[in-house]
């Protein structure tokens, strides 16, 4: 296939797979969605990706994360694979995709000791944006398991005080969306 000036590097669309998206930028990604998409088998490779094979970790999850937000869908099987997978995820870019991703999976009570575990062991995570979406991930859980509100409601207060400012703004987002968290001064 040539490629001219401004379209995306992409293979042959009849020839698509996750393997050899790899090296592809975000735009190349967008346009190569569309037909992975039409694979009904798509979920089941991309979560055998992110659980099993660290090489394509981060083109699955993006994958997967644009799916979610394009209205895709996973079966209850599917969420628990994906938080079980979670934990075991090597690259920061991996871990952020899937903690993006827990608004859309949403967290069902057979997923939510793993759930919980990945999303506190990203909080203490390096990176800056991991940390935001980990606790914009933990408020999610706190919305669903009532149990969590107190805790997760004084952790998003000690945040918004010594957190990044990046990490703050993420902060101040999630309390203005769950009713039962604190009202954070921007």
């Amino acid at each position: 296939m040539t490629r001219t000036e401004g379209e995306p590097n992409t293979p042959h669309m009849d020839a698509l797979s996750i393997e050899n998206c790899l090296g592809m930028n975000v735009d190349e990604r967008n346009a190569a969605y569309p037909v992975l998409a039409d694979d009904p088998s798509l979920c089941s490779q991309l979560i055998e990706h992110i659980a099993a094979n660290a090489g394509y970790q981060g083109v699955a999850s993006w994958f997967l994360k644009r799916h979610l937000e394009t209205g895709g869908r996973l079966s209850g099987e599917q969420i628990n694979q994906v938080y079980g997978a979670a934990e075991q995820l090597e690259d920061w870019e991996s871990i952020l995709h899937i903690l993006q991703c827990i608004p859309y999976l949403g967290i069902p009570v057979t997923s939510r000791a793993t759930a919980e575990r990945f999303v506190r062991h990203s909080l203490q995570h390096a990176n800056k944006f991991v940390r935001a979406w980990a606790y914009n991930g933990f408020a999610e859980l706190a919305d669903v398991y009532e149990d969590l509100q107190l805790e997760v409601a004084e952790l998003l207060e000690t945040a918004a005080r010594q957190e990044a400012a990046s990490v703050k703004a993420r902060i101040r987002q999630v309390s203005r969306r769950f009713s039962w968290a604190p009202v954070l001064a921007s």
